[in-house]
């Protein structure tokens, strides 16, 4: 054992006193282990990640959480927090002690431990003259059977927790962490490792514990709690949630040890609740939410943590739970006027209704937080959340230029106030915005910016939405390649954080991508896996959303009755929730009706489609229903009105150009079909009907194949394209043929997208 002397401080890791100004100060063990570290090490700069590996054992803290034990062991040796003298910050790399420390080893080991090999950390026999007594327990490190590399901290992360859970309790004097770090345990998994632990580690028993998963994907936590002379206690638990599991394992320990209570605990929690705090803020969602409640037995749940509890649970698709809590939490903030949370709830349950489908409650939940702010009850800082759930609201609403205003005015607030993470998410919402109103290169350039300046921040719920969002752009740029590099991303790291909410959306997102690309098979076996994995419990809009992507897998592979079935019942739910995906259902469904000969049924969803918030997407529609009816010449003239007008940069857009641009080359060649098709050339080859025209509009303006590879080109894409055979047969003849180069193409009663869908 050794002291550590400096200015008026005293650190006795034999007592495990701190002493100042010859008083004792009481201080957590994990406290004095830092200071102990920093003494041992004076004058030299440590690292976070040492001391994280050092102190903590674990990979899992966050900065934050190191910077409070630092501000704490300030306090504790009376440096000052503002203009500190001792424990300096080394900005960006870590902490100095800069004090000038004298070591004293009058308290080494006995002469009969010395004897002993030190890197065992062997004691000497109890009844050995100078023998120290035996502590009580040695938590030992855990063994990963699961071969997850999602896990791989749990060999020292989780007996990391267990050990300073068990350390706040006064009847317990633990194994110090470097001792057992010091100790080379056997790769066995025998009560005999156990006995040789308590024999060289000199404690009363020692603990070791093993995780494994089952094929179904539960976890097993399996420990054995012993003595030198026989194994006292060995038991397993099970679930899906490890941190709960290791909570359990805690109690039936401290109930084996017959341990009470400790003074040190309350201060212990409260390391617990500001590490759920800093979890939830990164991102960890499942984990956040796991240690929150294996913690709620004892630790006193604030309004604050409830909120946070809400949140984390309609990330978990919780939806119920979440709700509940929030109301719950929500009554008590009003009756203690706390009017800052009861804004921050309010928006809380504004998003749950949202994606719940319930927007007059989102709107009267929005109002109603938005109001406590401009009255001056709830403070400015509340601002950027507000109202970002309002433009959420506006979002799925379809209404974009309101969503658009309100992200700038939630982004500003969060610049005024200084929040980084709101002005993050604001940002999120405002690329979404952009998306609506057809800027989406800008909505792209933007996203990424997110990402990169999220990943540098450590916010990893923020790049995870930046991921998410980017993906679903570049799938209505037509950028299906990219966009799926960009929802992988995102589904890797929802899993990672236990995002459950994400992860369902990068899925959808993905089989959108996948069906619109026409890998119809991958889709297809994604959308069985999804449901294989995720199973019915995911939020209203979610199940939408997958039953719209499973309808349009069954028009595209010929079981249209079905799809139309399905995809009407979609419909009808987007258009009680005032979705934006309810014009999304009514189109596709108008060209549906079309090609099965139903274009009455058709025209009467244009009626679905007169508030469209996209006029590209209308005018096809019209266009369609006009062509169905022989009224060529009107719908050329209503593409054409709208194609001068309206931006083509999006999906909506890029098919109009599309089906405009195919009527006009029916036409014959012209100046005004050369002028589109200069935009025309610039869009995404990706989607089917744009390579279509393009490769005909090649070949027509040549007379001729552009180049050797134009007929693998166009017999690859005619194979892609199995609709055109059965919806456009004289079309799908002339493509193959050689009339393709000197004569235009036969006229369609459908657009060319429907023809190809």
């Amino acid at each position: 054992m050794t002291r550590y002397q400096f200015h008026d401080c005293v650190l006795d890791t034999h007592r495990h006193e701190l002493r100042v100004c010859g008083q004792v100060v009481e201080v957590q063990p994990l406290i004095f282990d830092l200071l102990c570290y920093l003494a041992r090490h004076a004058g030299r700069t440590v690292t976070k990640d040492e001391l994280l590996s050092a102190v903590w054992r674990s990979s899992f803290v966050t900065d934050s959480v190191l910077a409070r034990a630092v501000m704490k062991a300030r306090r504790a040796i009376k440096d000052s927090a503002d203009k500190p003298q001792f424990i300096i910050t080394v900005r960006g790399h870590g902490y100095r002690l800069d004090a000038a420390v004298d070591t004293d080893l009058s308290l080494q080991l006995t002469d009969t431990r010395k004897q002993q090999d030190p890197s065992m950390g062997a004691a000497a026999p109890a009844s050995s003259a100078g023998a120290e007594p035996k502590l009580d327990l040695a938590v030992l490190p855990f063994f990963n059977e699961t071969s997850d590399p999602g896990l791989s901290w749990v060999e020292l992360g989780l007996p990391s927790l267990v050990h300073h859970q068990l350390q706040t309790r006064a009847e317990l004097r633990l194994v110090r962490s470097e001792a057992v770090d010091a100790w080379t345990r056997r790769s066995a998994w025998s009560e005999q490792d156990v006995a040789l632990a308590c024999r060289q580690l000199n404690c009363r028993l020692a603990l070791v514990g093993r995780v494994s998963r089952r094929s179904d994907g539960v976890l097993s936590l399996h420990f054995l709690l012993g003595s030198e002379a026989e194994l006292g206690l060995s038991r397993s638990f099970e679930g899906l949630d490890l941190l709960t599991l290791a909570q359990k394992l805690v109690n039936e320990v401290e109930s084996a040890c017959g341990s009470t209570p400790s003074p040190q605990e309350e201060s212990f929690w409260d390391e617990q609740n500001a590490r759920i705090l800093d979890l939830a803020a990164r991102g960890e969602s499942e984990r956040a939410l796991a240690l929150l409640e294996s913690s709620l037995p004892r630790i006193r749940p604030d309004l604050r943590l409830r909120l946070v509890q809400a949140r984390l649970l309609r990330d978990l698709a919780r939806m119920q739970e979440s709700v509940a809590i929030a109301r719950a939490a929500l009554a008590e903030a009003g009756t203690l006027e706390q009017a800052d949370l009861q804004a921050e709830l309010l928006a809380e349950l504004g998003r749950s209704a949202v994606i719940s489908g319930q927007m007059d409650e989102a709107e009267r939940y929005n109002q109603q937080a938005l109001e406590l702010v401009l009255q001056g009850k709830a403070s400015i800082t509340t601002l950027p959340n507000v109202l970002v759930g309002r433009g959420e609201q506006y979002r799925f609403k379809g209404q974009g230029e309101e969503a658009a205003k309100t992200a700038e005015r939630a982004i500003s607030a969060a610049q005024a106030t200084g929040d980084i993470y709101w002005e993050l998410i604001a940002r999120c919402l405002h690329a979404h915005a952009l998306m609506a109103t057809q800027q989406l290169a800008r909505a792209q350039e933007s996203l990424r910016s997110v990402a990169r300046e999220a990943r540098a921040r450590d916010l990893l719920r923020v790049e995870l939405q930046a991921y998410v969002s980017l993906g679903t752009i570049q799938t209505g740029s037509r950028q299906y390649e990219a966009a799926l590099e960009s929802l992988s991303r995102a589904a890797t790291l929802a899993r990672a954080l236990g995002s459950r909410v994400r992860y369902i959306t990068s899925q959808l997102q993905s089989m959108f991508a996948l069906i619109e690309s026409g890998r119809l098979s991958a889709a297809a076996q994604l959308v069985a896996r999804f449901e294989s994995e995720v199973g019915e419990d995911m939020p209203q809009n979610s199940r939408e959303s997958l039953e719209r992507a499973k309808a349009q897998l069954l028009w595209r592979t010929g079981q249209h009755a079905p799809a139309i079935v399905k995809l009407a019942a979609m419909l009808d739910i987007a258009r009680r929730s005032r979705w934006f995906s309810r014009w999304n259902s009514a189109s596709l469904l108008c060209n549906w009706y079309l090609a099965r000969g139903e274009p009455g049924k058709a025209q009467a969803l244009l009626e679905v489609l007169h508030d469209d918030s996209n006029p590209a997407r209308r005018a096809r529609c019209e266009a369609a229903v006009m062509l169905s009816q022989g009224l060529r010449t009107q719908a050329l003239s209503v593409l054409r009105a709208m194609w001068l007008t309206e931006s083509s940069e999006g999906a909506p857009g890029q098919d109009l150009a599309v089906d405009l641009g195919w009527l006009l080359m029916e036409d014959g060649l012209g100046t005004e079909l050369d002028l589109l098709m200069s935009r025309v050339s610039a869009m995404s080859a990706e989607h089917a009907p744009t390579a279509l025209l393009q490769l005909v509009f090649a070949a027509r303006k040549r007379g001729r194949a552009p180049e050797p590879t134009w007929r693998i080109a166009m017999d690859d894409l005619v194979a892609r394209l199995p609709a055109l055979q059965r919806n456009a047969p004289t079309l799908h003849a002339y493509l193959q043929s050689p009339e393709l180069f000197s004569q235009a193409p036969p006229p369609l009663t459908l657009l060319l997208n429907a023809a190809c869908d």
